[in-house]
């Protein structure tokens, strides 16, 4: 067999075929597959796009094993790959944060939910993140961490006697699970809410966003709000409010740090209580700075029952916005530098 760098889309289908025997034809094959993606390939422009046939199917082969035999190699791989992918995932199937993020959520037609595979997907992750601590690094673990942490279950699978029937399976884990996902929280929790580092989250702002959307789709569960509109049983609402307070807990101290975020955890309280009718209790307490909320027109009653000032809506926008500019800098020293970018994924 020729060197891997030297494989043609032929040889990657014999390989991809002798991998599914057992774990080390899979090891094997996503070795083979990494030394294909370290070296320099050829490539070709089509369309305005680059087509890399060697790196797609070793991309593939990585995708395979990694779903199939949950190998570590595999998974790191992957996270690899993800790095400054900016391909949209709802219609990429093969972009690597979406592969992940579908073995994170599966339903096994027969069995169910497989928990284990959210244990088994966090710890290559954790590894991967004692080494890989970049911004854009940070950014793709913690959209991995949102999928392995997700309330959320789904799936998708053909009918063996009727092959052109497909379902589409979603829901939300048991209460069980949700409360053994709340435990496994804490392996996650020191990474996040350490700060003596340079590297560490505090210096990666907008890879927070998807911890923080976690956070708040755990918070709706808790108020009987989920996506596909069934209804969570009392237990398991019980650990949604847990398990966002939890969370939130955990961010809290990035979302005091940067304006933007604070503002946008606020509003998503807002919107979670306001149609629950709860008053948000048993969070910690959130600042956001009154002229920031001005300078961005948010004027409202916070999750924590406080009332804003409301006179900012009375004032033309040409007036209010001048003066909050005005007022910003000293206000908030650090917004020009830092919350811009955040204020912007509103």
């Amino acid at each position: 067999m020729p060197a891997p760098a030297e494989w043609d889309t032929g040889t990657f289908s014999l390989v991809s075929e002798y991998a599914r025997l057992d774990r080390e034809a899979a090891q094997f094959a996503v070795a083979q597959a990494r030394t294909v993606l370290a070296v320099p390939r050829d490539s070709k422009q089509m369309g305005g796009t680059t087509a890399d046939r060697q790196g797609d199917v070793a991309a593939r082969q990585l995708a395979q094993s990694a779903t199939q035999y949950l190998l570590p190699e595999a998974i790191t791989a992957l996270l690899d790959l993800a790095v400054g992918d900016e391909r949209p995932r709802h219609s990429t199937p093969q972009h690597p944060l979406r592969v992940l993020d579908d073995m994170a959520k599966s339903i096994d037609p027969d069995f169910g939910t497989a928990f284990e595979i959210r244990g088994m997907l966090l710890k290559p992750v954790l590894e991967w993140l004692r080494t890989h601590r970049s911004p854009a690094e940070w950014g793709v673990a913690t959209e991995v961490l949102a999928s392995v942490f997700s309330a959320e279950t789904s799936g998708t699978w053909t009918d063996p006697g009727s092959p052109n029937t497909v379902t589409l399976a979603r829901g939300v884990e048991s209460a069980e699970n949700l409360a053994r996902l709340i435990s496994l929280w804490d392996q996650v929790a020191p990474v996040i809410e350490e700060t003596g580092r340079p590297d560490g989250l505090n210096n990666a702002p907008a890879a927070v966003v998807p911890l923080l959307d976690l956070a708040g789709s755990w918070v709706r569960l808790g108020e009987g709000f989920v996506p596909h509109n069934s209804e969570p049983s009392k237990a398991q609402k019980n650990q949604g409010a847990k398990g966002g307070a939890r969370m939130l807990a955990t961010l809290h101290h990035l979302l005091q740090t940067f304006p933007g975020l604070a503002l946008r955890t606020r509003r998503m309280l807002n919107a979670a209580y306001a149609r629950a009718g709860d008053a948000g209790r048993n969070l910690p307490a959130l600042d956001v700075d009154p002229d920031v909320e001005s300078f961005t027109g948010w004027s409202r009653r916070d999750a924590m029952g406080h009332q804003e000032n409301p006179t900012g809506a009375t004032y033309t926008w040409t007036a209010s916005h001048r003066a909050t500019a005005t007022a910003l800098p000293s206000a908030v020293p650090t917004f020009h530098a830092s919350a811009t970018a955040h204020l912007s994924s509103l």
